[in-house]
């Protein structure tokens, strides 16, 4: 309680700062709420288009946008020891990806250090870097010609050989999250 006859005087520069500081609280608390309770996610990384997604439930078929975490082992590990990958919440350690659906099941995949070809086709973008920016080797899948079985997916961003993907660690089996529907992306 104040005392009788005491004023608070603010200036108006305060109450503009106060105002303008509890609206950037709110946009920042709705947009983790969107995120984490309505399947919204933000990309960021030249892997996908840069904008916001929503993750939708069904069927992957090529050509979608999915999140999915890497399988755990000793690639994994060497990704996140050399910031090939970041750390994050996936049962390996690193945060959820984002890539393109580039071959799915019965599709022919052939990894070479010019590109990646499914069915016979090179997919656009696809060469490959053999060191990193540092002069670290980088991996290759074990099988570099393979028909795709059940549930295997060639995961990749279609933007050059900085995205580490399919092309360094080869087709991954289940492990995705969801697809990802775009809701507003922009190219820089």
């Amino acid at each position: 309680m104040m005392a009788p006859g005491f004023r608070l005087v603010v200036p108006p520069w305060a109450a503009i700062v106060l105002r303008a500081a509890a609206l950037a609280l709110v946009v920042v608390w709705s947009g983790w709420a969107a995120c984490r309770f309505g399947g919204f996610r933000i990309a960021y990384s030249p892997s996908v288009p840069l904008g916001v997604y929503r993750l939708v439930p069904g069927p992957v078929t090529r050509g979608d946008y999915v999140m999915f975490c890497p399988p755990p082992g000793t690639l994994v590990d060497d990704a996140l020891r050399n910031l090939w990958l970041a750390p994050g919440e996936c049962p390996a350690g690193t945060r959820h990806l984002m890539k393109r659906v580039v071959a799915e099941q019965g599709d022919h995949v052939v990894f070479r250090d010019d590109g990646v070809f499914v069915d016979g086709r090179r997919v656009p973008n696809s060469g490959c870097r053999t060191e990193d920016f540092r002069g670290i080797r980088l991996p290759r899948p074990r099988v570099r010609d393979l028909i795709l079985g059940r549930d295997e997916r060639v995961l990749m961003s279609l933007k050059g050989p900085e995205s580490f993907d399919a092309r360094y660690f080869g087709p991954i089996t289940g492990n995705i999250v969801g697809r990802l529907k775009p809701v507003f992306t922009w190219e820089p």
